[in-house]
């Protein structure tokens, strides 16, 4: 294509033969040659009078990584500038992974069709400006579109691959050890009040307890009596070989998160009071190890839970219908959960960093930590505006999402669909913003807003989908993966305490962010379920085994010798027998002689009793009757047929 040929000739001239940088200016030499290409070349020449911003391309960037693997996107990343899909976003070259202007220039094009419009404008009802007539998509890729760095893990995390170092990233000791402090005020409490003894739960216990519960939500045992598991003929082994029934349940009530004597006092101000404090503290290590990528997606969660709260959320639309309600940032792409933000309701005094109200601003609370870095923003209907597209475009980020028909400063034209055939599409530009407007059915539309398209797209099949639709469509399922995932394997279980119900969700959030982690160093990557649930074996085992391998042998039942046996692979040392003094008794021998076989116990004098027993029957045999060293009776010494 003329187009491919006059950049990579803009790029040749370089006398240090390195790749040219973002940005760096054109030397005399390069400037000289430039224009005598420009005489020489006929292609060029028509072309550059057709486009005024091509005296600037050369100084575009010229190599970067392919991140989302679409080969549409691969080459506009490859120009650094919007390609034929209108998407802008570009990511910074790496020094790892590079993709050279060539090799992107062999990846096929999409299959999409541009919609031509006829020109004009319209307004809206607040009298915003939109156009039909489309931006010159041939110009440098804005700032806010060109990501920087790779996707992955990062910090302490990048060299992690074993289950326990990846959950204990999220859930640490110091962590544990808060909670922990917590629990065993409730527990000495509790037993003051009965006057009973309370024995501390120590951190190898909390561990342990934690692990029970993971395997159980991935052994698929949540609906089970916990009797149930520990007990009878559906029991496993790994519930008894760890704790004691009595002592699980236990754990599982004294199980609290924060101080008790000043709650009252802090709920004034926040109502989500009882677990704030670790709740934020484990929030806060999600974003700390993971490098989202191109794309981070906007939704909610709803955790089932029907007990006494005083913010239990119903929505119908969801699985559960009630529950404690989460707003979420999750990675479209890896499913990664990095941000998330509980509803707690309104406080009687509520503190303003905690009592956050509004869509625009809960996205913005939850995107902060990504302001600058050039990703997209992908979100539902309820939280879409064209002022939220403004605001993070001027912090950076990129947005694509549905939007509802009565916002404000939306294209009165976009909302009508009289008169229009289906599977028609309508685009309107105003500053940097695209809507557009799909006719989905007969009489009905759906409206779409983004600031990463820019061209007026649509697929080339017969339903002629937008291209920003198709988008949209790819990674609005991050968070909503992330929910069907955890749900697949979950530890939640029925509980009346809401603080329990949350710490449970942390469990799953971090035993799946774990994963994620483990799976980018090539560990439990093979299979998209399969090894996950062995991800979650292996990470349940290696917090029990600890707690399993200091039981004491000595006065364990049978069953719990061979249920700890089972879980650990090998046989525990022999238990040793006390030693019995032998009683007397009627010397077998004599009394079949004197009663017949079958009598235990003589009724006449001339029968001895003894204190010696037969080594092999353990029956009572006298000396008369023994002919051996040991004491051995006529019928054993005498071998299997009776005959000596």
């Amino acid at each position: 294509m003329p187009r491919s040929r006059g950049r990579k000739r803009a790029a040749e001239p370089s006398t240090s033969g390195s790749r040219r940088r973002p940005g760096q200016p054109l030397t005399a030499e390069e400037i000289q040659l430039l224009l005598q290409e420009d005489d020489s070349d006929p292609e060029v020449r028509s072309e550059s009078d057709d486009d005024s911003d091509w005296d600037e391309e050369p100084e575009a960037v010229t190599d970067f990584t392919e991140v989302d693997g679409e080969p549409h996107q691969a080459a506009a990343a490859a120009a650094g500038t919007p390609g034929p899909s209108g998407d802008g976003h570009a990511v910074a070259p790496s020094s790892d992974s590079e993709a050279s202007e060539d090799e992107a220039a062999d990846r096929p094009a999409a299959n999409f069709t541009r919609v031509e419009q006829a020109g004009g404008q319209e307004l809206s009802r607040t009298g915003r400006v939109w156009t039909t007539v489309p931006p010159n998509h041939r110009v440098r890729a804005r700032p806010g579109n060109i990501m920087r760095g790779s996707p992955g893990p990062k910090g302490a995390a990048k060299d992690v691959n074993i289950p326990k170092d990846a959950f204990g990233l999220f859930l640490p000791d110091s962590l544990l050890t808060q909670i922990l402090e917590r629990s065993n005020e409730e527990g000495e409490r509790l037993a003051a009040a009965s006057n009973r003894t309370h024995i501390p739960v120590t951190l190898m216990e909390l561990r342990a307890f934690i692990g029970l519960v993971l395997l159980r939500g991935c052994e698929g045992d949540r609906r089970c009596k916990i009797d149930d598991l520990f007990y009878g003929p559906f029991s496993r082994p790994f519930y008894r070989a760890t704790m004691t029934k009595n002592r699980f349940v236990y754990i599982k009530r004294i199980l609290r998160f924060d101080n008790r004597a000043d709650r009252e006092e802090r709920r004034k101000r926040d109502k989500f009071a009882a677990i704030r404090d670790v709740f934020s503290d484990f929030n806060s290590r999600l974003a700390k190890f993971y490098t989202p990528s191109d794309c981070i997606t906007v939704d909610e969660t709803l955790r089932a839970y029907r007990g006494r709260c005083g913010f239990v959320i119903y929505m119908p639309n969801k699985p559960d219908k009630y529950g404690l309600l989460f707003r979420d940032v999750a990675d479209a792409r890896s499913r990664y959960m990095l941000n998330i933000m509980p509803y707690a309701g309104k406080a009687e005094d509520p503190d303003p960093e905690l009592h956050i109200t509004g869509a625009s601003n809960v996205v913005h609370h939850l995107v902060r930590p990504f302001y600058r870095t050039g990703r997209n923003v992908t979100a539902d209907r309820f939280y879409s505006s064209v002022d939220l597209c403004e605001e993070l475009l001027a912090e950076g980020l990129t947005y694509v999402g549905t939007v509802m028909a009565n916002r404000r400063h939306l294209p009165e034209d976009a909302k009508k669909t009289e008169g229009r055939e289906v599977n028609s599409s309508k685009f309107f530009w105003s500053e940097n913003i695209m809507v557009t407007s799909y006719n989905k059915k007969t009489n009905k539309n759906v409206l779409l807003l983004s600031t990463q398209h820019a061209e007026p797209l649509v697929a080339a099949d017969g339903k002629k989908k937008p291209e920003v639709m198709l988008f949209y469509n790819e990674t609005k399922g991050g968070v909503d993966t992330v929910d069907q995932m955890i749900g697949t394997y979950t530890c939640r279980v029925a509980t009346r305490r809401w603080p329990l119900a949350v710490f449970l969700l942390m469990l799953d959030v971090a035993a799946l962010n774990g994963w994620v982690i483990c799976a980018a160093s090539g560990s439990f990557s093979d299979t998209k379920h399969g090894d996950r649930k062995l991800f979650l074996r292996e990470l349940g085992l290696s917090l029990v085994k600890p707690l399993i391998l200091l039981r004491p042998a000595e006065g364990l039942t049978m069953k719990t010798r061979a249920a700890i046996e089972n879980v650990l692979g090998s046989r525990l040392p022999a238990q040793p027998q006390p030693r019995r003094e032998p009683t007397q008794g009627w010397c077998a021998t004599c009394v079949a002689d004197q009663q017949g076989a079958g009598y235990k116990r003589s009724r006449h004098t001339n029968v001895n009793k003894v204190k010696s027993r037969c080594c092999k029957c353990t029956m009572p045999v006298c000396s008369k009757h023994s002919k051996r060293s040991l004491p051995l009776c006529n019928s054993c010494d005498a071998g299997p047929s009776g005959v000596e």
